[in-house]
């Protein structure tokens, strides 16, 4: 068997990093095996394309040397196996001729890994294909809140601003903490003494709330912070000392004490420090303090007079920059639209007002996605109802746009973003 293989850099023989061979020409009754380029990469022979290993360098295959079409594979969440018409048996419908190359298309929402996209009839029989996998995005979980959203969730989707629903909590849930943990779970504690647990898979509409911890207090209108010794469930209403305290779960027990008393404040976590930041509270309305697993560490600036409010964090010029906006003041105010803003580390010694939100709203989470702030819903005290709007900040422009709906009115909800199959929504 006559081919030409030009390895243009080879040394009698010899191959040095990042040298290329060629298969060009194969011999009459003989074709080229794909890969037909290789590179030679930390010692091994490696596809120019897709960057994955090879055996060795290409070699001609015999044409004769067919593959049967109803030997062809079917990897997992498959749509349909393409191959080319024109490479059939000339005569015959159900042979491809040695060579031919065939591309696994996937079912929506499925994807082959990259460089594992085809298969090829190599002396008789397929090369083994790859499997589709489930695609993946960032997606908002959102769970619970008052009135009949209680037992109800749903995800929001940013890269296409669409939502549906997700199912039914076991048990009515309103002012409780949502974590997303390092596992992508997520957990929901408060309103009862009771955390669950939903551990989103490829299997998402099956998957359910488990039972996760039982906390040491009754806790509602507390907030929680993902520590690096894991979950700490801050303050709240509930048993006598549940404002004052703060827990780990699963099964951790009391943690380290707040110093006073925060009810319906809003956390933000940092973490490169491994610490949280509490802003405002029902008795705490403009006191910011930050915490580590020790305790106090230091108060910052005050805040404008806030409670039941959302609170963020984005990154700028490499300086965290904390947000806080809308909630309740006990002042004569009541129902707040101002947002504030403070850059931490860059000397600033007190809060700036920024963006108003599109009106006055309380009782709402927020998350971070893409180094945005988003606002998920909210009381609209006004016109007496819980909004569906999404709401995310544009540092650049200073402005909140709405960007999405949810498909239930909330407040008192949680929301927490997750990695979810991209097709969750079909």
């Amino acid at each position: 068997m006559a081919t030409t293989l030009d390895c243009p850099d080879a040394i009698q023989g010899f191959h040095n990093e990042n040298d290329t061979c060629t298969l060009s020409e194969c011999e009459t009754h003989y074709v080229p095996q794909v890969p037909s380029t290789v590179q030679c990469q930390e010692g091994e022979w490696t596809d120019v394309e897709t960057k994955t290993p090879v055996v060795d360098t290409p070699q001609c295959i015999p044409a004769n040397m067919t593959c049967a079409k109803e030997d062809l594979p079917t990897p997992l969440n498959m749509a349909e196996m393409q191959c080319n018409a024109s490479m059939l048996v000339a005569g015959i419908s159900n042979k491809y001729l040695g060579g031919t190359v065939c591309k696994i298309q996937c079912k929506q929402g499925y994807q082959v890994p990259h460089g594992k996209e085809t298969i090829q009839c190599r002396g008789g029989a397929w090369s083994l294909p790859s499997d589709c996998d489930m695609i993946y995005t960032s997606g908002v979980l959102i769970t619970g809140g008052g009135g009949s959203a209680g037992t109800t969730t749903e995800v929001y989707l940013p890269s296409t601003n669409t939502s549906c629903p997700l199912g039914y909590l076991p048990d009515s849930r309103s002012g409780h903490t949502q974590t997303t943990m390092a596992d992508n779970s997520v957990v929901i504690c408060g309103h009862r003494k009771s955390c669950l647990k939903f551990s989103p898979s490829s299997s998402t509409s099956s998957s359910v709330w488990t039972e996760y911890a039982t906390m040491v207090y009754g806790r509602c209108s507390s907030t929680s912070w993902l520590s690096s010794e894991g979950l700490i469930i801050i303050a709240g209403q509930g048993d006598i000392e549940s404002d004052t305290t703060t827990e780990k779960v699963p099964g951790g027990g009391l943690q380290f004490s707040l110093g006073k008393t925060y009810q319906s404040a809003c956390a933000i976590a940092d973490q490169n420090t491994d610490s949280v930041i509490l802003t405002g509270g029902r008795y705490t309305p403009k006191n910011v303090d930050r915490y580590n697993l020790q305790g106090h560490m230091e108060r910052l600036p005050d805040i404008q007079e806030r409670s039941q409010h959302a609170c963020g964090s984005y990154m700028s010029g490499g300086n965290m920059v904390l947000l806080v906006s809308g909630g309740w003041s006990s002042s004569a105010v009541g129902v707040l639209s101002s947002t504030e803003k403070l850059v931490i580390g860059h000397g600033q010694s007190a809060w700036s007002q920024t963006a108003e939100l599109p009106r006055a709203l309380f009782n709402m989470p927020s998350v971070n996605f893409d180094n945005k702030v988003m606002i998920l819903g909210g009381y609209d005290r006004v016109n007496r109802l819980a909004r569906t709007e999404i709401l995310t900040f544009n540092s650049e422009t200073s402005r909140w746009t709405v960007t999405g709906y949810m498909q239930t009115g909330r407040s008192c909800h949680g929301a927490s973003l997750v990695s979810i199959p991209a097709n969750i929504c079909g």
